[in-house]
């Protein structure tokens, strides 16, 4: 099925509202910082995976394949820096904060305040963008089933705050991460037929890897800013190959 990381990631959002609502007590704050260490070290093993499986060939072409993802970061930064991506992605996370922080001070969130809340925290998430393109891309739905997992955690902790309006969330994260996958489907066969998917994967897995630096709270890296890398990879690997 060509959404089922997606549809994965939805159910993941259900089990997670309802361990968070039937249990007794919500999760210890220490616990799921334990349990958001143990993913982001399994995100570092995925993106190094990512990366050494699509560098291929001998020293020359491996030098190249990593000249192309260094110039693809780098445009993509640069890119990133001049539409503001990590600037909104932080103005985002900010409403969610507020909505957070209203609801710690012993105010009353209703449905809306929850549904928005995880709305915004999982579809801004960069893997709600390197999921879908590496399921559409390479048929591995791996980043996908890790973002299941934080979704999970999550929303298990917000159910005891706002209430049941948090399981709505699946349905924008179904329906963004769902259209996203369709869209990088497109251009699968484009990609396929001038050899490029390798490039677009190695860069997924370098961008996993940052993601896994905030996961692991080792250094905050504006991910969002690098997002164009992905669009970058492939163009660069193209015009290299015939310019």
């Amino acid at each position: 099925m060509m959404i089922l990381g997606t549809l994965v990631n939805g159910c993941g959002i259900l089990i997670g509202g309802a361990v968070g609502g039937l249990g007794k007590r919500p999760i210890p704050p220490s616990t799921q910082g334990n349990l958001r260490t143990g993913l982001g070290l399994v995100a570092v093993f995925m993106a190094m995976h990512l990366c050494w499986t699509h560098f291929g060939g001998g020293f020359t072409a491996t030098l190249r394949q990593f000249v192309i993802l260094m110039g693809a970061m780098t445009l993509g930064r640069i890119t990133g820096l001049s539409l503001g991506l990590q600037r909104a992605s932080n103005h985002l996370g900010r409403v969610a904060a507020g909505h957070l922080n209203a609801a710690a001070r012993g105010g009353k969130p209703g449905f809306t305040e929850g549904f928005l809340t995880c709305s915004i925290l999982f579809c801004v998430a960069p893997m709600s963008l390197l999921g879908p393109v590496q399921e559409a891309l390479g048929g591995d739905c791996r980043i996908l089933l890790l973002k299941a997992l934080v979704d999970g955690i999550s929303v298990a902790a917000f159910v005891a705050t706002f209430g049941p309006g948090v399981l709505w969330s699946l349905l924008p994260v179904v329906a963004w991460q769902g259209s996203l996958t369709l869209l990088a489907r497109l251009a699968l066969p484009w990609l396929q037929g001038h050899s490029l998917v390798d490039p677009v994967m190695a860069t997924v897995g370098m961008l996993l890897f940052c993601v896994s630096f905030l996961m692991l709270e080792i250094r905050r890296v504006a991910v969002a800013d690098y997002l164009p890398s992905l669009l970058f990879a492939p163009a660069i690997a193209w015009f290299w190959r015939w310019g």
